[in-house]
This record gives structure tokens, C-alpha cells and sequence, in this order.
């Protein structure tokens, strides 16, 4: 399935404008991600109001989860809503194990960042779908 994400400043520009686009690409069976949230403009209303399938939640949250209490409950509380709304949820730019077993306890299952590949261009990302899965390696 194709996910599309869209970034906050892109909702706050003409949010029915935005709506109708999402219920557009929904009905072609793509999912809609936004992007970094939690660092702009989100609110809980434009989760309400929007039809997302999945949060990405940004970085500047991941680097000190470990060190600062806050920044541990904002994630742990961002993951859990994501749960109780049935949206996926895709934590942003994890570089470290211990990022990821921190980020894992909380329940946490998708993750993305230098950890597993710094990013590829497109060309490169074709020769890794066409290697064999036991073949692949990121990065």
C-alpha cells in the first residue's frame, strides 16, 4: 500500500482543501501519514478532523527520551493515543539500539532512521527491491 505523508504546515494552509484530498486518495486505498507530529501547528482537533492512518512522531522527541522524564511521557502518551485511535505510528530518526528498546517498551513497532539506513536515492532503491530478501542489507 502507498502511504502519502503530509506535514502540518501543509494542513494549516486550507484544512478543507486538505480534507477533501485526503478523502480522495483514502478512496484509492492510500494511507495518510502526518508527518513530524507534534513539533508545528497539530492539534487533537486535526486528528479528529482528518482521515490519517498514521502519526509520525519527530525526532526532537527521541533524542533525550532517555534523559528527560517529559520527553519520555510525551512519547509513551503520543504511542499510546495512536493505539487507542487505530492509527499506526512511526517514530522519526532513531539512531541507537538503546533508542529502539526504550522506544519498543513503550509499544512502539515502527520505527525509522540512521539505525536501520541512512536515507537512499532512488536509484539505490531500486537495486535494493530488486535483491533477494535474504540477500538485502541496509545502509
Amino acid at each position: 500500500r502507498l502511504d502519502l505523508e503530509i506535514t502540518e504546515t501543509a494542513v494549516m494552509q486550507d484544512i478543507g482543501q486538505v480534507q477533501q484530498a485526503i478523502a480522495q486518495f483514502r478512496q484509492l486505498g492510500c494511507g495518510i501519514s502526518l508527518d513530524d507530529f507534534g513539533t508545528g501547528y497539530s492539534s487533537l482537533s486535526q486528528l479528529h478532523a482528518l482521515a490519517l492512518t498514521k502519526l509520525k512522531i519527530a525526532r526532537s522527541f527521541v533524542t533525550s527520551v532517555h534523559d528527560n522524564p517529559t520527553s519520555y511521557k510525551i512519547v509513551k502518551s503520543l504511542v499510546a493515543l495512536s493505539l487507542d485511535m487505530s492509527l499506526g505510528c512511526v517514530i522519526e530518526g532513531v539512531e541507537t539500539q538503546d533508542e529502539l528498546n526504550m522506544l519498543t517498551s513503550l509499544g512502539c513497532t515502527m520505527v525509522q532512521g540512521n539505525f536501520y539506513s541512512p536515507p537512499i536515492t532512488f536509484a539505490e532503491t531500486l537495486v535494493w527491491i530488486e535483491t533477494p530478501d535474504d540477500e538485502r542489507t541496509f545502509g
